[in-house]
């Protein structure tokens, strides 16, 4: 929005979603007035919604203790990507992967696919959230027995051949296990699908 229209919609210059990936469609949204932010809206928006059983992804952005309490308190998991803006549990999660005996990680290689002119795999890694400190566990509701997970892309351009990786860190409360590994590599997969299916 430019100023004029800003001025005409409060100052507001933002919308958050809910959006339900599965059947593409949006359950709640609110216009964000300048002077909050989605890290204290998202919870209210969730308190009036049917959540219990769902998965709640979300970005960085609402890695926050009130928005994983008020998923909890849903009936719902969550699996929220994990970013320097957390910036303890962003260290320990990273040093984590680095550190633990390779086998306490579940690993699920994902398959090569085109796409946007890239040849892309996505390889899904999963520990036991009951490996974090006491403190990281305390911090976030449902952690201990859920898990912490890395996904790492990696790219090729195919009309160029450059490749590049990149690696993204999300906390879940749903367990660790070789069963649930599939569901969250889908979970997040999904999450993705939000800029194309609600975004575009």
């Amino acid at each position: 929005l430019d100023k004029e229209g800003k001025e005409r919609m409060g100052g507001a210059y933002m919308v958050m979603n809910i959006y339900d990936t599965t059947n593409r469609v949006t359950l709640a949204q609110q216009v964000i007035d300048k002077k909050t932010n989605e890290i204290t809206v998202g919870p209210g928006m969730l308190a009036g919604l049917k959540i219990d059983g769902c998965v709640v992804t979300a970005d960085a952005m609402s890695c926050q203790f009130n928005f994983v309490t008020a998923v909890i308190s849903a009936g719902a998991h969550y699996c929220i990507s994990l970013k320097g803006n957390q910036d303890k549990t962003w260290d320990e999660v990273r040093c984590l992967f680095n550190t633990v005996d390779p086998s306490q990680i579940l690993t699920l290689e994902g398959s090569a696919e085109l796409e946007h002119g890239r040849i892309e795999r996505r390889d899904v890694s999963m520990i036991r959230g009951a490996l974090l400190s006491k403190p990281i566990k305390e911090k976030w509701p449902g952690l201990e027995g859920g898990a912490i997970v890395r996904v790492t892309s990696l790219r090729q351009r195919k009309r160029t051949g450059v490749r590049s990786d990149e690696v993204r860190f999300y906390i879940t409360s749903l367990p660790s296990s070789s069963e649930n590994l599939p569901e969250v590599a889908r979970v997040i997969c999904s999450h993705w699908g939000v800029e194309h299916n609600l975004h575009y």
